[in-house]
Parts: structure tokens; C-alpha cells; sequence
């Protein structure tokens, strides 16, 4: 007889197996019940005794495989367990088809009967054999049997038992290691462990960094910081885990803490509640961090005042509450007069400290109903609610006169004025964004009108500001479409006659008005981001007509284009005139660009890289409306200037006898010291040809030589010994 045992636990299979061999039954064993299923198809056996929880197939599954099979299913199946023994485990074993289930463990004696009852209920005998060859279950009343199945039991169990004592003092090992592995990480952490009892008194029970005093869990809970505090309070009060909130805590004569706690409950083993336990770290800096973000969001750094957006959604609920009770509303457009000299003479730090300084000074003048605050650079806006224009007169009086005062910068005294713009709510507009620009309208008819005044805004503000917008508007349309058109002025040798250059200068046919002056548009350009488009579309065609001129072999030796300091503020500049020149060839040695004073002094990394990009890649630069600005001879050196320009305000006097014949001489003195070339230029009379040229001043342009032409007419110029020879024939 065969019996297949299938077991994953060790001692109970061994000894399975010793009580069935000692009787003679031959037995086959596995740990799984995967692996006797597959023993069973190619070998037959005369019952089988598994176990339940085994890996890889458990019993169930092993059973039910076997009963569903044709070749197996009259196999007797005995389930032998020590885990599934209520009654539904047993019967869901019958309903699988398991002939009979037992409970581990049972006596020898009693196994044996068991096992001969389900024998004999199951006619098993082979057909080979019979009835005297099959095993005698009562052999297990032998001595001898007895006393081998007890000894490989004890064999067994202490061979098992040597094996846990390994196990328990590994686990010991890895214990008494993990527990040190958390001592570390505790003490290198920021976070800090605690516990409370029933009573939830708080204590802190590793290191922490600052002084802790004794309270409660419910205090704490009370001051908590988080928008949903109240959650944590009924957290604690019901008993409930709850994780990262934080508390803001104070200690007497210690500045505010937050800490950020996470907490569970502890039962004892009778289920009763016996306090918290949890972590906690101190997150003040974090929060504080988090609050000034939220600060900066709706206020300006510098000041601390409110900024743009905060100023026009106040602006936005102020009408709201003006136009409910038919109220009156000021804006105040506040800039300051001359801030950018400051700025650059005595240092961004000392600009910051007067902008700080103005808002301090404002602000005392500012009612409880009145808010201040700053839109950015130099521009202050102040709302003041259930105000009259004359209630707006005074107060803006009462400011102009507090700017005589000085202010104290880095131990300077420094004088700074302000220019105010004044819109009325509803007389002016009736939204924010309009109130804003009305007052921002006449903060500059203040400024043009002499500065370190106020304004009221008028209809005729805003007449103007539309014409401003629709030169704006048709610049761009102009550029587009090909409205724009370049003529040229020589530039000329005042002995010789000859030309020796031209300046381009742009123009603008209008559709609709015609053409347009320069002195109209080129403002406008300057004041937006037009002028480095503008500069783009004139750097073009000047390279474009330069590579004509040279490809008629007109015999003309250079061009001059004017730059803005906004385009060579730009980053885009390089960009601009390499395209040219990688379009039209590489002309640059006969183009001059134009430069103000003011734009070459601006002390930026960006515009210091386009001026070195200037002189590496061989233009000639020329210094235009010389002594008009802040002249600086360093920057004459530092960049290789070919050329100083005279403005047209100190030639046009200098027939006369005047101061500016000084100022021309001293000019002219210093480009000759300096080895540079002079061009004078709004020459428009004989007189002041022959007073620049006995000042020994070599070229100069202007009415009297020739007013700007086409491109034809420069090239039948240039074919004429000298202009005056052109002149008289034409």
C-alpha cells in the first residue's frame, strides 16, 4: 500500500512518515501541493493525507484537483490541519470531496484508527495484493514501535528547537542593530519624538533645540495654525490619528515657534485609551518663509506697501462702495521728478532707501480710509475714499510741500520732488483701470509743465493720449507695410565740398495724412518697444542701399544710421546686424552708427557687450548731440569713438557772439587732442560754415550743403567734383 502525504511543515510530514512506514505502508511526501499533483500523473496511490495552508497550491485547491479528476477521484483524501478547524472549514473540505478531515494533533493510536476506518470504508486493496498483505494498524501497540515513534519525535523537536534558539538570537541581533539604527536617525533628524498619557499632558521625550514648557495636547490643538484647525481639536477629543498640523507656539519671553505635529492613539491591552504618541519638528522657519510669500504677493518688497494688484482690486471694491452710497473717490498718480539722476549718481542701494524713505513720508499724510501703495520704479498710487477734488487739492498741496524737505540717504541730503496726476470718481471714470490711467494722464501734463506739481485730469488728457495711440498703432502697420521710406543728408568736406558720407534719416508716408515729421513719430517709437523694431527695419534697408551703391560704384565712402539706447539696450541688437550683414555682405566698415551720449553712458552689461560688439566687428561709431548730455571722455577711449557730432542747438548761435562759440571751441579742441573727427551738424547759413571751419572744424551737414534726399539724388551728388558744383547746376 502507498500513501501520499502532502505537507510543508518538517516535523509533522517526518513523523507522518515514520508511523506509517513502521507498519510497512510505503510513503511519498512533498511541502506542497503543487508538486504531489504532479507526482500523481505517472503514479498511482492508495490515499492521501494533506494539510491545508501550504505554499504553491494549498490544500483546497489540491483536493479539488484531484477529486475533479477521472483517473484520481476515488483516491481517498483525508485532511489532517491545525489551522482551518471551525466547522465551515470542514465542511467547505467535504464539499470539495475530502472523504474524511481531522485536527491535528492526534495520538498515534488514534491517527491509525482513523486512517484504517477510511481504508476500510474505501475497498483499497490492490488487485495484486491481499487482504493478509495490508498493513496491521494495531502494530503501533508494539513497544518497539512506540519507542522508535517517540524517539525521532524528540529527535524532531529538539533538532527544531536548537534551530528557533539560532532564529530568536538572529532576530535578537537584528533587533538590538534596527533599535540602534533608529537612535541614529533620531538624533541626526530635526524631528523630535513625544508622548502624552490619558491625560494628554504633552512631553517631549527626545532632544529638542529649544525650551519646551509643559502643557496639553488640547492646548496645543486649540492655537493650531492650519486653516482647518477645528479638525484637529475633534481629532483629539474623539481619539483619532491625525498628521501634520501645525501649532503656533508660545513660550513666556520667547519669540513665536510653529511646530508641526503627527499623532496616534495608544490602547492598553484591555483596549483602554492611555494617551498619544507621535513626532514633531520645528517648521518655523518654513511657515515664516511661507508667509512672506504670501506678504510678497499682494504687497511690494522694498516699501512693504501694497502693490499694483492689490492697489486696483481695493480701487475695484472702493467704486463698488462709492457708487452704493453716491460717493466721490481720489486717485493719486505720484512719480517721482528726476529719480533715475539720482539713481545713477548716488547707486541702486541709495535709490532704494529714498523710494522706501517717499513711501514712509506719504504715508504719514494717508487717512485710515486711505490706501497707499506702490505700483513699481519710482510711481506711487494713493486711493482716498469719500474724497472731493478739493479734499484732493489739499492733500496733494500738503505733499507737494513735504517733498522741500530733504531726505536722508546713507547720511546724504538729498532733495527729491514729485509730479502728481489727480482723477475723480465718477466725474473722470467709473472703473479702476480707467481712474488709474486718467490719473497717470495728468501726472504727466504735471511733469510737462515744469514738474514737482499736481494736475487734474482732463478730457483733453485723453484726446491727446489717443493721438499718442494712433501714431503708435500706424508705426507698426507702417513698418509692415511699407509705408516707411529712407532719405540721406551729406555729410561734407567743408573745404573741399565733397561728400564724404551721408546720415540716413527715416520718413513716413501716411496714407491718410500724409507725410508724416520724424519729430512726431520717433518720440513715440522711443517710449515703446517700436523703436528696436524700427531699428531693425532701418539697420536693413541702410546695408540694403549701401550694397546697391557699391554695386553702381557710387563713389561714396560710408553711411551713418542713428541707434536708439533702447535698441542698443537690446539684446536682439547683434542679432539684428549680423542678419544684415550675413543678407547683404559684410559692409560694415562703411557704416557709422550713431550714438547718443545718454545711451553710451548707461552703465549696463548689455549695452557695455553691444558697444565691444561695435568696435570688434569694425563699425565706426559716431557720438551724436555732443555735450548735450553727461560726457564722459573714458567711455570716448574705452570704446574707440571715430566720431563726435555737434548739436544743432550750439551751431545755430554760433554766427552770433556768444558762449556757445566757447563751448563749440572747447569741442572741437578736445576731438583734435583726442584725434578724433568732428562733424558739425544744422549748418544753415555761409556764416556759420566759415566760423566752424576757422574753429577748424573738417566736416559738417545741413541746409545750407543740402536738405536729406533720395538715394538718386546722392548718387548724381557723388558724381560731382564738389556740392557746390551739384548745386549750381541744379
Amino acid at each position: 500500500m502507498k500513501i501520499l502525504i502532502a505537507e510543508d511543515d518538517d516535523n509533522s510530514r517526518v513523523l507522518l512518515e515514520v508511523l506509517l512506514q513502521n507498519i510497512g505502508i510505503e510513503v511519498v511526501s512533498f511541502n506542497n501541493g503543487k508538486d504531489a499533483l504532479q507526482y500523481l500523473e505517472s503514479e498511482s496511490v492508495n490515499a492521501i493525507i494533506s494539510d491545508i495552508l501550504m505554499p504553491e497550491m494549498d490544500g483546497f485547491d489540491f483536493c479539488r484537483a484531484v477529486k475533479q479528476s477521472a483517473t484520481h477521484k476515488e483516491i481517498p483524501f483525508i485532511f489532517y490541519t491545525a489551522t482551518y478547524t471551525a466547522a465551515e472549514d470542514e465542511q467547505f473540505a467535504r464539499s470539495l470531496g475530502a472523504n474524511h478531515f481531522a485536527v491535528k494533533p492526534l495520538p498515534p493510536e488514534d491517527f491509525l484508527e482513523m486512517l484504517a476506518l477510511v481504508i476500510d470504508t474505501h475497498d483499497i486493496t490492490p488487485a495484486n495484493s491481499h487482504k493478509n498483505d495490508q498493513p496491521n494498524m494495531q502494530l503501533l501497540a508494539g513497544d518497539s514501535t512506540e519507542e522508535a515513534i517517540t524517539n525521532t519525535h524528540l529527535t524532531r523537536v529538539k533538532a527544531k528547537l536548537d534551530k528557533k534558539i539560532i532564529e530568536l538570537e538572529t532576530e535578537r541581533k537584528k533587533l538590538r542593530e534596527s533599535e540602534q539604527r533608529f537612535r541614529d536617525f533620531a538624533e541626526s533628524s530635526g524631528d523630535w519624538l513625544w508622548e502624552t498619557g490619558a491625560d494628554l499632558a504633552l512631553k517631549i521625550i527626545s532632544s529638542v533645540e529649544f525650551k519646551f514648557r509643559p502643557c496639553s495636547l488640547v492646548e496645543l490643538a486649540e492655537h493650531c495654525y492650519n486653516p482647518n484647525s477645528q479638525d484637529l481639536l475633534s481629532a483629539v477629543e474623539r481619539k483619532k490619528r491625525f498628521a501634520d498640523f501645525v501649532i503656533e507656539y508660545r513660550s513666556k519671553n520667547e519669540p513665536v515657534m510653529y511646530l508641526r505635529l503627527s499623532g496616534k492613539p495608544i490602547f492598553d491591552i484591555e483596549g483602554e485609551f492611555a494617551g498619544y504618541r507621535g513626532v514633531g519638528s520645528n517648521v518655523t522657519d518654513t511657515v515664516m518663509l511661507a508667509e512672506r510669500v504670501r506678504f510678497l504677493a499682494s504687497h511690494d518688497e522694498l516699501t512693504g506697501l501694497p502693490n499694483r494688484n492689490t492697489l486696483q482690486m481695493h480701487l475695484k471694491y472702493t467704486l463698488t462702495r462709492a457708487e452704493r452710497g453716491a460717493n466721490q473717490v481720489a486717485v493719486m498718480f505720484i512719480d517721482l521728478d528726476n529719480f533715475k539722476v539720482i539713481n545713477d549718481t548716488l547707486g541702486h542701494a541709495a535709490g532704494d532707501i529714498l523710494l522706501a524713505s517717499v513711501g514712509e513720508r506719504i504715508a504719514t499724510r494717508a487717512r485710515a480710509a486711505d490706501m497707499l501703495g506702490r505700483l513699481g520704479g519710482d510711481e506711487f498710487l494713493m486711493i482716498l475714499e469719500n474724497a472731493t477734488p478739493q479734499d484732493a487739492h489739499a492733500v496733494a498741496t500738503e505733499l507737494t510741500q513735504m517733498f522741500a524737505k530733504p531726505f536722508d540717504v546713507a547720511g546724504q541730503r538729498v532733495f527729491s520732488a514729485a509730479s502728481i496726476g489727480i482723477s475723480i470718481y465718477p466725474n473722470d471714470a467709473d472703473t479702476a483701470e480707467a481712474m488709474i490711467n486718467a490719473a497717470d494722464l495728468a501726472m504727466y501734463r504735471a511733469k510737462d509743465n515744469g514738474k514737482n506739481k499736481f494736475e487734474f485730469y482732463t478730457a483733453e488728457m485723453s484726446d491727446a493720449m489717443h493721438a499718442w495711440l494712433a501714431i503708435e498703432t500706424g508705426l507698426k502697420t507702417a513698418i509692415e507695410t511699407n509705408q516707411l521710406f529712407l532719405k540721406y543728408q551729406p555729410q561734407i568736406d567743408i573745404a573741399s565740398g565733397q561728400i564724404i558720407g551721408v546720415e540716413a534719416l527715416v520718413r513716413w508716408q501716411h496714407p491718410s495724412r500724409g507725410l508724416l515729421s520724424p519729430d512726431l513719430f520717433i518720440p513715440i517709437a522711443e517710449q515703446s518697444s517700436l523703436i528696436v523694431l524700427l531699428g531693425e527695419w532701418v539697420i536693413n534697408q541702410v546695408f540694403k542701399q549701401l550694397q546697391a551703391w557699391q554695386i553702381a560704384k557710387v563713389a561714396l565712402s560710408r553711411v551713418s544710421m542713428n541707434i536708439s539706447a533702447k535698441h542698443l539696450r537690446s539684446e536682439h541688437f547683434i542679432t539684428h546686424l549680423e542678419q544684415a550683414i550675413s543678407r547683404y555682405g559684410d559692409l560694415q566698415s562703411a557704416i557709422c552708427v550713431e550714438i547718443t551720449e545718454h545711451a553710451m553712458l548707461e552703465d549696463l552689461l548689455q549695452v557695455q557687450t553691444n558697444m565691444q560688439y561695435l568696435q570688434t566687428r569694425g563699425f565706426q561709431i559716431s557720438l551724436d548731440d555732443f555735450g548735450m548730455g553727461h560726457s564722459s571722455l573714458v567711455y570716448l577711449r574705452r570704446y574707440a569713438v571715430h566720431e563726435i557730432k555737434i548739436d544743432r542747438s550750439f551751431v545755430a548761435t554760433i554766427d552770433e557772439d556768444s558762449t556757445e562759440n566757447v563751448i563749440v571751441k572747447a569741442i572741437i579742441a578736445l576731438a583734435q587732442a583726442l584725434k578724433i573727427d568732428i562733424i558739425a551738424e544744422g549748418v544753415e547759413t555761409l556764416q556759420q560754415s566759415e566760423v566752424l571751419a576757422g574753429y577748424g572744424c573738417k566736416y559738417a551737414q545741413g541746409y545750407f550743403y543740402s536738405a536729406a534726399v533720395d538715394a538718386d539724388a546722392i548718387e548724381s551728388m557723388c558724381n560731382q567734383v564738389s556740392l557746390v558744383e551739384y548745386q549750381t547746376e541744379h
